[in-house]
Order: C-alpha cells, then sequence, then structure tokens
C-alpha cells in the first residue's frame, strides 16, 4: 500500500535553474526515445525494453548531449519508463499512441528515486537529489516505520513548486486495515486449527499425513478448508470479546 504527502517547496534561482533544466531534460528525453522506437517500428526492429532504451540514454545520449549528464539521472530513467508504460498500455488498447511532448504544453514535472538517504523530509527543508536542502512547508510527517520510496517534483502554472513523497508500507496489515476502518485480529499460533471440527467443534488428532478431515458428525472435508473456516471463526469470537 503506498501513501503520498504533498509539500510546497521553495527553490533559490539556481536550483530554479536546475528545476528548469531537469524538466526540460526529461522532456527531450522522452522524445528522443519515442522517435527512435517509431523509426525501429517502421524498420521492422523490435521494439526496445525500457532497460533497452535506458541504456541507450547513457550510453548514447549522454555523449552526445552533454548537458544530461548535469540533471538528476533518475528523473531520465523514469521518463523512459513512463513512455514505456504509455506503450504498453497502447499494446494492451487500453491508451492512445504515446504523443511528442511540446515544451509550453507538456507538464513541468519529474519522478526521482530513493537510495542511500538522497531523499530527506525534515521539519523545515527537505533534501533532493542535485538540489540538495532547500526550506519547504513540512505540514505533517510520515511515521517512522513508513519506507520513503520516490519523489514526485512538479512546478505550477503560478509558478509555485511542490514535492510529492511516496512512501510504502505494504508489510504493516495492522495499519492498512486502520486506514480502512477496520480492525487486524490475531489468532493464537497454537490454536489447533487443524484438529478441531469446523462443523461440530469436535476435537481431533491428526498427523501431518492426514490431509481429509473426517468427524464423527458425518463432515468430510480438506484439511486446508476445515482450518480456516476454524481461524475466521475464531477471528470472529476474538473480535466479539474485543468490541
Amino acid at each position: 500500500m503506498n501513501r503520498a504527502y504533498k509539500y510546497r517547496i521553495y527553490p533559490n534561482k539556481e536550483q530554479e535553474q536546475l528545476l528548469s533544466s531537469t524538466f526540460g531534460s526529461c522532456r527531450f528525453v522522452y522524445n528522443q526515445i519515442l522517435a527512435l522506437l517509431a523509426a525501429n517500428y517502421k524498420a521492422g526492429i523490435k521494439h526496445l525494453s525500457r532497460f533497452d532504451a535506458n541504456k541507450y540514454v547513457n550510453n548514447t545520449l549522454k555523449k552526445e548531449y552533454p548537458f544530461l549528464k548535469e540533471v538528476d539521472k533518475f528523473a531520465l530513467t523514469n521518463a523512459v519508463y513512463a513512455l514505456e508504460n504509455g506503450y504498453q498500455k497502447f499494446f494492451k488498447k487500453q491508451g492512445r499512441y504515446p504523443r511528442f511532448k511540446k515544451k509550453h504544453r507538456a507538464k513541468r514535472s519529474y519522478t526521482t528515486n530513493f537510495t542511500n538517504g538522497n531523499i530527506v523530509v525534515e521539519e523545515t527543508y527537505m533534501k533532493l537529489p542535485k538540489l540538495k536542502k532547500r526550506k519547504a512547508s513540512v505540514h505533517r510527517r510520515a511515521p517512522e516505520k513508513w519506507k520513503l520510496k520516490s519523489a514526485a517534483i512538479s512546478q505550477e502554472r503560478d509558478g509555485s513548486y511542490y514535492c510529492s513523497i511516496l512512501y510504502e508500507f505494504e508489510h504493516d496489515p495492522a495499519y492498512k486495515l486502520a486506514y480502512r476502518g477496520k480492525r487486524l485480529v490475531k489468532v493464537d499460533p497454537w490454536f489447533p486449527r487443524s484438529q478441531i471440527c469446523s462443523c461440530c467443534g469436535a476435537l481431533h488428532k491428526l498427523s501431518l499425513a492426514d490431509r481429509i478431515y473426517r468427524c464423527g458428525c458425518g463432515a468430510v472435508m480438506d484439511r486446508d478448508y476445515n482450518a480456516a473456516v476454524n481461524i475466521r471463526d475464531e477471528g470472529l469470537r476474538l473480535l466479539r470479546e474485543c468490541a
């Protein structure tokens, strides 16, 4: 499960120039790869994977256009991956064919990845790749157990800048359920879920080799199914006790 917090950032003049260069470089790389893929398609050349397309950026485009080395490398990679996502949607008939991005119409934004502490969110500032520290309006901070995943930097039409920090916490089922208005109930690991008849409640000892549960009440069922029903019922019982 992912959550994003959006903060306003206040870059200085030098940082604004770098942001503008990054926006433009991402658009440039996107268009260059789109042109290459279109030409390959007309020539009957196999479609490049996003990994091969990214290699082309690093091994070819950065040599031909040195200014690409001055901006965040993850921003360029994500521009390539975004184009590939567009192609995949087109191939699956879920979207139109990718179009070239125009300078004055394309959204001014890019996404960068978190690695080795290159993104930091503090009370009064943020640190981002290439930008270093900059003042930010941090109205709330994520719990420490949340895992920072990426950051999306954008410029609005009024000239203001924002950064959306994406967090993930897929390993915290209790939080996910609480966020949805639900509750996690844990069943004792020693609860004899496989030995209790889910139909009548009788207790029968089984060996690991016994895959079918048979009870004197006439119930015959798969061992795992019986255990699953017992876990469900025990969970509901515990939930009622907590209510």
